[in-house]
């Protein structure tokens, strides 16, 4: 018999935690960054930067994996059906490894040829890309089991011990010369822990369930999957493709400062991930008992636009520590300087319009995805005909994403959700 499940956490409670958490995370991944950058160089920094974002395109799938893996859990976890949740996470271990593998192979197959298009003297960093490849489609198994019976404890403490790890071992490759393949390494790594470390504190559960059931509906888990896969693809493309362009339009050094700017205009995107890890299994839940949930989207959105608004002043007042603590002397240029202060105001609004793609699959408005697909062709035509300068590029970035955030807006509040519907 199934134990009646502890209180779940209020949504300001579990944001609060995630947010702390998150914080640890990202002063871990900034000491990272700030070893990298006086290791590699601006040159050889922009290098690194631009096989993050495409690690980040590759992890595309995890993100959508670790989504429907929560959403799976909080509806199935209501109706008590842990043998569908069980089904669920062997079916997805399964296809990513299988995923996972194929892309490592093909990344080192053609590294040459990336090598070339990324302008890097060598394809071994795409080796450490695709093990980063692997590990980043396998864990969000994990990660989503832990979202989604919302233990957002050890759910943070994964992602806090996965950045200290990276941190560590990157400073002891950087130490010995390892270059762009070590901090790529050291990544790859830090993962791959993470995932036994999530398989070891979920197994004392995992083990009380019931067999796999056989009878999940699949065609049902893809209808709601693929829009997931899209809608997350879409995004990471709209948050990396002004790094990647720019590494390939602008000279090494050039991309080396916008590399940096960029870097910290991320960390606009992270304030609404420790919201979105509450809102997410909670706002599922909730449409699973179909219950009334725009009132979490909006609390949601305000909590994170005044936290939003107290970075972005904080940035400006504070932009040359920043970049002298990150980066050292080498990127404290008015180019550099000017390019931080505005990164925040630029990103906010797709900071924002995360947390409504999240509440958006979570109430199975799968529609959302699109908004998200049809604005890559209007930035990649913005960026590939505006492009004369960095401030230029700055301007096409945030035009865009003011803009979607608007219309992401409006499509949620003005739309209806599908109710869930769910096997008998």
């Amino acid at each position: 018999m199934i134990a009646v499940a502890p209180p779940k956490p209020g949504l300001l409670a579990a944001s609060g935690l995630m947010f702390g958490i998150i914080a640890a995370v990202n002063l871990c991944n900034y000491g990272f960054h700030a070893l990298a950058s006086r290791a590699l160089g601006p040159a050889d920094y922009g290098g690194l930067m631009s096989l993050l974002a495409v690690l980040g395109i590759i992890a595309v799938p995890s993100q959508a994996i670790q989504a429907v893996m929560a959403r799976t859990l909080a509806v199935e976890e209501v109706n008590g059906r842990f043998d569908r949740v069980a089904a669920v996470a062997r079916h997805l271990l399964t296809r990513m490894a299988l995923l996972g593998g194929l892309l490592a192979l093909l990344l080192v197959a053609f590294g040459a040829k990336w090598a070339e298009f990324f302008q890097l003297s060598s394809a071994r960093p795409f080796w450490a890309v695709g093990a980063g490849g692997l590990c980043v489609l396998l864990l969000p198994v994990g990660r989503g089991l832990l979202q989604g019976l919302q233990r957002f404890g050890a759910l943070g403490l994964n992602l806090a011990l996965e950045a200290l790890l990276r941190l560590i071992v990157g400073a002891a490759l950087f130490a010995l010369g390892a270059g762009i393949f070590g901090g790529l390494l050291a990544g790859a790594l830090a993962m791959a822990v993470a995932l036994v470390l999530a398989g070891a504190v979920l197994w004392p559960q995992a083990r009380t369930w019931p067999r796999p059931a056989p009878g999940v509906d699949w065609k049902a888990l893809y209808r709601y999957g693929a829009p997931v896969v899209l809608a997350f693809g879409a995004f990471a493309a709209l948050s990396s493709l002004d790094v990647i362009l720019v590494k390939h339009f602008f000279p090494p050094v050039a991309a080396g400062h916008y590399a940096a700017a960029a870097l910290v205009g991320k960390a606009f995107l992270f304030l609404p991930l420790a919201v979105a890890q509450v809102l997410f299994p909670q706002a599922s839940a909730g449409h699973a008992r179909a219950e009334e949930t725009q009132t979490l989207v909006s609390k949601s959105l305000a909590l994170c636009a005044m936290s939003l608004a107290l970075a972005a002043v904080g940035v400006w007042i504070l932009t040359v520590p920043i970049v002298g603590l990150l980066f050292g002397a080498r990127f404290l240029n008015p180019e550099t300087l000017w390019l931080v202060k505005v990164f925040g105001l630029v990103i906010s609004p797709l900071a924002l319009t995360y947390l409504l793609v999240q509440y958006n699959l979570a109430v199975q408005r799968t529609a959302f995805a699109w908004l998200l697909v049809a604005d890559i062709p209007l930035l990649l035509l913005g960026l590939g005909t505006f492009h004369a300068d960095l401030g230029q590029v700055l301007w096409v970035l945030g035009a865009n994403h003011w803009l979607l955030g608007i219309a992401g807006y409006a499509l949620t509040r003005g739309g209806r959700h599908a109710r869930v519907r769910t096997a008998a």
